[in-house]
């Protein structure tokens, strides 16, 4: 039966990690020697019911832990906040007396962090507020994402970041994950090429320089924003052989991007605007008018099972941001998760600088995957929730293509992570015999491909399904 009281690290330490009476799997350390000599590793498999050590070595061992990273950071929403938390969006202003038609002053859209926050959703807010009676905004609508930093690249945030990745911007208000989508279609009889954009509507300005050609070209695409509008210019040259194609656009501000697609929203409803879309922060003694409540575990799975990266560094800084009661941003984010460590008393080894595991900066140990997740175990009241957020091999997410369950009595619920030279796992397995396994793995590797280390890590798991 669990026990809900964490372990202390010299109990655990001496218990997962001690040399007495123990000696690794040999089949583990035969399907290992298989693999290129000099690649670098870290693994620890251990039964946290019996304290039984498996397979251990390394595990003090700094290594990149590519996308494991997210366990770190989904596991601080759980430590910190709990499973009930929510993220927030607003629409705030000044309070009105009943009946009254007239809103004196500026209109507020303010954001909490939440990375999948839609038009959908906005339109629904807006509805809310249309039933307000408000019929004349006498200010400016805002766009407020100052729970956040507006350091909104990773390059601004990570000093000598080497990954070429590209993400959104990282805001504290976002639509759409702060990007339009254009689509460009060629039509050879007419000699024109037709775009259009998603989201749709009157705060997007398209300016349609194409021109079909003969050659092969790529258009150039440039976006600003003007008087409100976000506009795209498309210029150059585009194939006549070529078929419909789509790109995507970051905006250069979030917080504009949202308040002029709400100012232009609450015009087309009738209401009347004296202001213009705008940036700015929320004074303290308005009141709110609509509000979406987003349930933090919708984040974390995606996070978790489909290694979502924008979201993961929006749930960074909201971290970052409730630990000090302020402006999110990566150095306090940093601090919530090292103050985390700290509070499990986990061994030490692990320096993150983001929240997804893109950055090869980040450096963790196969010991302190394995010790929060035996933490997670420990703790009845969020492991369930924290275990349904990880994918699930051969079923969901990263996984789904990994060792099929259905075809053997045991189930593996992890997080994978894939980087150039570098590929990990660690999760939860359901043994045939029914028995639950802790698994870390990291590998970083200058010799051998991805696939290799990814077939190693599955054969290790579906040996221990079924002999332990």
């Amino acid at each position: 039966m669990k026990i809900i009281e964490f372990l202390l690290l010299a109990f655990f330490c001496f218990c997962i990690y001690s040399q007495t009476n123990f000696s690794n799997d040999k089949k583990i350390a035969e399907i290992l020697s298989r693999l290129p000599e000099k690649n670098n590793r870290a693994i620890l498999i251990f039964d946290p019911e019996t304290k039984d050590t498996i397979y251990k070595e390394n595990i003090f061992k700094q290594l990149i832990p590519a996308s494991n990273t997210k366990i770190f950071t989904t596991a601080a929403v759980y430590h910190y906040f709990g499973k009930n938390y929510s993220i927030n969006t607003q629409i705030r202003g000044n309070e009105i007396n009943k009946g009254d038609s007239v809103l004196k002053g500026n209109l507020y859209f303010k954001g909490y962090g939440n990375g999948i926050f839609t038009t959908e959703k906005l339109d629904a807010l807006i509805n809310d507020f249309f039933k307000t009676g408000i019929k004349i905004i006498e200010g400016n609508i805002i766009g407020d994402d100052t729970f956040f930093d507006s350091l909104y690249s990773r390059k601004d945030w990570i000093e000598e970041e080497r990954s070429m990745l590209s993400l959104p911007p990282v805001s504290a208000l976002n639509l759409n994950r702060n990007e339009v989508i254009i689509t460009l279609e060629p039509d050879r009889y007419t000699g024109k090429v037709k775009i259009s954009a998603k989201p749709e509507g009157n705060f997007i300005r398209i300016i349609n320089k194409l021109k079909l050609s003969g050659a092969k070209s790529k258009p150039k695409i440039t976006a600003v924003f003007k008087d409100g509008v976000l506009e795209i210019s498309v210029a150059g040259s585009y194939r006549k052989q070529s078929r419909s194609r789509s790109y995507s656009i970051y905006v250069s501000s979030p917080p504009l991007f949202a308040s002029a697609y709400l100012y232009h929203k609450l015009i087309k409803l009738g209401i009347k605007i004296y202001g213009i879309p705008a940036i700015g922060e929320t004074p303290q003694n308005t009141v709110v008018y609509a509000e979406d409540k987003l349930p933090v575990k919708e984040m974390l799975s995606i996070i978790n099972k489909r290694s979502n990266n924008f979201l993961a560094e929006c749930l960074f800084k909201i971290i970052g941001a409730e630990f000090v009661g302020g402006k999110g941003n990566s150095f306090y984010s940093a601090q919530a998760i090292n103050s985390m460590i700290e509070d499990l008393d986990l061994s030490g080894g692990t320096s993150l600088v983001d929240g997804s595991g893109i950055s090869r900066g980040n450096l963790t140990t196969a010991a302190s995957i394995g010790g929060i997740l035996e933490n997670i175990y420990f703790n009845d009241s969020i492991y369930k929730d924290f275990y349904s957020t990880l994918s699930v091999a051969g079923n969901d997410g990263t996984l789904a293509d990994r060792k099929n369950n259905r075809k053997y009595n045991y189930k593996f619920h992890g997080k994978t992570g894939t980087l150039r030279g570098v590929s990990s796992l660690s999760g939860y397995l359901s043994t045939e015999k029914g028995n639950e396994l802790i698994i870390s793995i990291i590998f970083n590797f200058t010799k051998g491909s991805s696939e290799l280390y990814k077939s190693t890590e599955d054969q290790i798991i579906e040996y221990l399904a079924e002999s332990k």
